[in-house]
């Protein structure tokens, strides 16, 4: 019985590094196209705002369209992984207590749409990036 909490524990602790990594992936992301936008700015405004710099400001608004739909992205995917280890930290609860899993069990965790049942787990409208 200790050995199955310990695999439910380290795929909880798996998970939540998985959640990390995507915010640390979003952090730095979004820091990196501050920095592009505001060279970039910078170098348009260097001078009067010219016909010239008109492919800058579309750069910085296709980057800045860029850095929506990759933030929307990390999100989903870290929500993703937030989920699946709040699903985890259910099953070792209703492993601890009574001894054996109830349902489905572990493969549960990977298959989404049975999160239905689980009411607040299951998000019933997708976010935007879903489809992308």
């Amino acid at each position: 019985m200790s050995t199955d909490i310990d695999v439910l524990l380290s795929l909880y602790k798996e998970e939540l590094a998985y959640a990390k990594h995507h915010s640390a992936m979003r952090a730095n992301v979004t820091s990196l196209i501050c920095v592009i936008a505001s060279a970039t700015l910078a170098l348009a405004r260097s001078d009067d705002l010219l016909m010239a710099d008109l492919p800058l400001t579309i750069f910085i608004a296709l980057l800045g369209i860029f850095g929506v739909i990759f933030n929307l992205k990390q999100y989903e995917r870290g929500r993703l992984h937030r989920k699946r280890a709040k699903y985890i930290r259910i099953l070792v609860k209703k492993k601890k207590y009574s001894g054996h899993f109830v349902g489905a069990g572990l493969l549960q965790v990977y298959n989404l749409p049975l999160f239905k049942n689980l009411g607040d787990l299951y998000y019933s409208r997708p976010p935007l990036a879903f489809k992308l």
